[in-house]
């Protein structure tokens, strides 16, 4: 069974459903933080009612240091969305969309450095023109906000790919909606306090 087409309407949901996402931070009135902690907060607990029966098994399974592991892509998501909503708000969100659109070109980088893994040459080409792409931003915001702003979107691009690898190790064996689940309530309750300040 071919599963490519609807691999596609998924990512198109996907991108769809993100470049939203950025509009309506900078249309919401609540603090950056709150923001980036309730929307976590709010996505696990909306699929905890989906897994909560597999949690008990799951801990048995697989052991509750390994559960306990999950805490790790769970704050480094937390802090990607921290610095990703505070980043939105200082700059305009084409840039800040555009700008989390160049985590491939790290993640690549991690990649080819930690994982020894070669690319074709034409996704080296993608990848420049990505770069050059967000280095061009980089270099031309527009005041000081701005690039505070652009600054601040590149660092939460950078934690998103360190998620991606902690995520990759930590989540071998567990269902995706259940990972999902914990990591979202991992890192609102643990990025919470900080919003609160």
């Amino acid at each position: 069974q071919n599963r490519r087409p609807l691999a596609i309407a998924f990512l198109a949901v996907g991108v769809l459903t993100f470049g939203g996402s950025s509009v309506l931070i900078r249309l919401c009135a609540f603090p950056s933080g709150l923001v980036a902690s309730l929307r976590m907060a709010i996505a696990g607990l909306v699929l905890l009612p989906f897994v909560a029966g597999r949690l008990g098994p799951l801990a048995r399974t697989i052991g509750n240091r390994r559960l306990a592991a999950l805490l790790v892509p769970g704050l480094l998501l937390g802090i990607h969305f921290h610095l990703w909503v505070a980043g939105v708000r200082l700059t305009t969100v084409a840039a800040a969309t555009f700008i989390f659109a160049t985590n491939p070109v790290l993640f690549a980088i991690v990649e080819v450095a930690a994982y020894r893994r070669r690319l074709a040459k034409t996704d080296w080409l993608a990848l420049t023109l990505v770069a050059i792409g967000g280095a061009w931003l980089l270099l031309s915001g527009s005041g000081r906000a701005d690039l505070a702003g652009i600054i601040l979107c590149f660092a939460s691009t950078a934690v998103f790919v360190a998620y991606l690898v902690a995520a990759e190790v930590t989540s071998a064996g567990i269902p995706h909606p259940t990972f999902l689940s914990l990591i979202y309530l991992a890192g609102g309750a643990l990025t919470l306090p900080l919003a609160l300040l």
